[in-house]
């Protein structure tokens, strides 16, 4: 397994979607019984904007394309749609605080104290998964505080791991082994990144 770091890139739009695990049930009077599975991962389609890729762009990519056909190889993406902390926070990044934690919040300290230090929406990654807020977490006098968000938590994270609120990324793995791009004249090249999150529970 390799974290495979991508060329730099613009993008020409970006549809990214958070595949749940429920599944309704349905019963014999045709209601419907919700059965909650445990894992949600995010998928993202990124067609690129390589239109006037020079020659080493070309080459490059070419490099990471044929290394992700390796499903256990993976890279990280930043949101194109991500202007930035949506609170302006600019103390030092939350700790989280204590052990065990799991499920749709998480207890952190070492922020600003009394602190609005993101917003509701805002993006946010925790030992390599990719959250976001639904509610404004604002710290205590004590410089505590607890960010809420989907999804839950898939493995908790270590006492004291940093949270990104300032720099957040994605980690996908293509969604099938295969990976490659399409050359139309006059010389563009079209590539379209389409992942699967990257989840290994060992």
């Amino acid at each position: 397994m390799a974290e495979i770091t991508l060329p730099s890139f613009g993008v020409k739009s970006l549809e990214m979607f958070l595949d749940g695990a429920d599944s309704p049930l349905e019963m014999l009077n045709r209601s419907e019984v919700i059965v909650s599975g445990p894992v949600a991962l995010w998928n993202i389609n990124i067609p690129l904007a390589l239109d006037a890729a020079t020659a080493e762009t070309k080459r490059a990519w070419r490099s990471v394309l044929v290394q992700l056909i390796k499903l256990s190889n993976n890279f990280k993406v930043a949101m194109p749609d991500w202007p930035g902390n949506g609170a302006s926070y600019t103390g030092n990044n939350p700790l989280v605080k204590g052990t065990g934690q799991l499920g749709t919040s998480l207890n952190c300290d070492n922020v600003t104290v009394s602190t609005l230090v993101a917003k509701d929406g805002d993006y946010l990654e925790v030992n390599g998964e990719f959250k976001v807020l639904t509610a404004d977490p604002t710290s205590d006098v004590s410089g505590n505080v607890t960010f809420n968000f989907e999804p839950a938590l898939r493995v908790a994270p270590p006492d004291d791991d940093p949270i990104d609120i300032k720099t957040p990324k994605a980690t996908f793995r293509l969604l099938s082994p295969r990976g490659g791009w399409l050359v139309s004249k006059p010389d563009i090249y079209n590539i379209t990144l389409i992942g699967k999150e990257w989840f290994s529970a060992t």
